[in-house]
């Protein structure tokens, strides 16, 4: 994982973005902990990585004009594309194009499967939502909560995630009728997303805001209903709880497979520990890098 990530060198080549791997690896372990996923643990860390890295260039780096070629560019998912785009959007794309690419290759060697149109999907959902996000702020436009939700569930980069790992689980049991039934368990990774979502907001909305990012739905439900920050970051929570209801509601529907139940849950835990303590992606020195410690370098003692 290090040697890809050295290579990409996006320290220099985007040096806007975050420098995350092993925080990155930690959703991956939370979302699939299992030994025998180890090649879903890689795959998800590489999603999350390159993920970060076009995240941060919608959120705190890009033009809007250049963010509109960057998503009209995913959109048409080929390398003649990169040529319409600035020099420092061209290695991101790049590494995105080249990730996708070659887990769809790999998929179709092993299951005789094309799921590139899925993969594809996901990262052209996810621009766009960033691109949603970047007109907001550009035209300094604060969202109500309900139309802010509508469009962050998508950003926050759950669906995609949940697609990646399914794949990436499923080994020689991926279909194509297994890929219509991750299809039946859309509401899941909603409410999953969702989750994960109002967790980020509640960790991270204040060091965000002071990075120049959109309001996040604490700021939006402060503007939208004029309460206290004190009262928005209630109000979620509430709706975190609520949430929760609504994930177990559809955990326990016997038409969705256990596999995909148990990303999606595990993602909303991983989402929790995470954001527990603050924003323990941005700012990793304390309670996340502990945990890190613990799990990757600290043996457990077995008595």
């Amino acid at each position: 994982m290090y040697r890809w990530w050295r290579e990409l060198d996006f320290k220099s080549k985007a040096s806007f973005s975050r420098d995350r791997l092993m925080e990155n690896y930690l959703w991956s372990m939370g979302i699939c902990h299992e030994p025998q996923f180890s090649e879903c643990r890689i795959g998800l860390t590489k999603f999350v990585c390159i993920l970060t890295v076009i995240d941060d260039m919608y959120d705190v780096y890009g033009f809007l004009d250049e963010l509109e070629c960057f998503t009209d560019a995913v959109i048409q998912w080929n390398m003649e594309a990169k040529e319409e785009l600035p020099e420092y959007m061209k290695p991101i794309y790049i590494a995105m194009l080249e990730f996708g690419n070659e887990l769809a290759d790999n998929i179709f060697t092993n299951n005789g499967l094309n799921t590139l149109p899925y993969i594809k999907n996901e990262w052209v959902n996810l621009c766009t939502a960033y691109m949603v996000e970047a007109r907001w702020f550009y035209g300094r436009y604060t969202p109500t909560l309900e139309e802010y939700l509508k469009n962050a569930w998508t950003s926050v980069g759950g669906p995609g995630a949940m697609l990646h790992a399914y794949l990436l689980t499923q080994g020689s049991q991926l279909t194509e009728a297994s890929l219509e039934s991750y299809n039946h368990g859309s509401q899941l990774v909603y409410w999953a997303s969702l989750m994960t979502r109002l967790s980020d907001d509640l960790g991270t909305s204040k060091a965000e805001g002071e990075r120049g990012d959109v309001a996040k739905s604490i700021q939006c439900y402060m503007e939208e209903k004029g309460v206290s920050e004190e009262e928005a970051q209630d109000y979620i929570k509430g709706l975190i709880s609520y949430s929760w209801k609504k994930m177990n509601q559809e955990s326990a529907k016997p038409s969705i497979p256990k596999s995909i139940v148990n990303t999606c849950l595990n993602m909303a835990r991983t989402a929790h520990c995470i954001f527990e303590h603050g924003d323990g992606i941005g700012n990793s020195i304390g309670v996340t890098k502990d945990r890190l410690i613990s799990l990757i370098a600290n043996p457990i003692p077995l008595r």
